[in-house]
């Protein structure tokens, strides 16, 4: 039918925005006389290429700017053969880097148990060590306890001896009180 091959250019551009080079590409390698579903299932199909072509070309482009960076900044250098080599600025950057991940909070990817008694969790840590403070309340929330206030957690569960040694790595133990509760008292109408 004449005027096809138009309608369903339109109805196709109609839907969604597209790359004229991919309807181009669409239009003209779909035969004589494409449906309308073949149609779209090829302008996914060039979509979706287009999107792994730019997430690569992202990658690549934040690969060279940290090169340029890292060159700029004196941490490396390249030979004439293009090999990469650390310098001795890198090398104490390095060193300062593992210096400071050493105090960094831990991935919060701790085994929790339940257990029949309760455990209390009060912390009072400064505001310079913020990021710690933020990531011991991710802790516990994630292990199972309940915020009763932001510094006091309580639960049923039993902390994982690889938190406890973290708190000592990292250097929060002198501001973590732990206690855990044998008799309820007054606690079994809270909970």
């Amino acid at each position: 039918m004449k005027g096809d091959f138009t309608f369903k250019t339109l109805e196709v551009v109609a839907e969604r925005a597209i790359q004229f080079v991919d309807l181009v590409d669409v239009l003209f390698n779909s035969g004589y006389r494409p449906s309308y579903g073949s149609m779209q299932a090829k302008l996914g199909k060039k979509s979706r290429e287009r999107a792994v072509k730019n997430v690569e070309k992202e990658s690549r482009q934040r690969y060279y700017n940290l090169l340029y960076k890292l060159k700029r900044d004196g941490l490396v250098k390249q030979d004439s053969s293009r090999m990469l080599h650390i310098t001795e600025n890198g090398k104490k950057f390095l060193a300062r880097l593992r210096d400071k991940q050493k105090n960094y909070p831990p991935i919060t990817q701790y085994r929790a148990e339940l257990s029949n008694r309760f455990i209390i969790v009060a912390f009072d840590i400064p505001e310079v060590e913020r990021r710690k403070r933020n990531w011991l309340r991710e802790v516990l929330r994630t292990i199972g306890l309940t915020m009763a206030q932001k510094s006091l957690w309580i639960g049923k569960v039993k902390l994982p001896k690889e938190f406890i040694d973290d708190l000592y790595r990292i250097k929060l133990v002198d501001y973590v009180e732990i206690f855990e509760i044998t008799k309820t008292g007054s606690l079994k109408h809270v909970l």
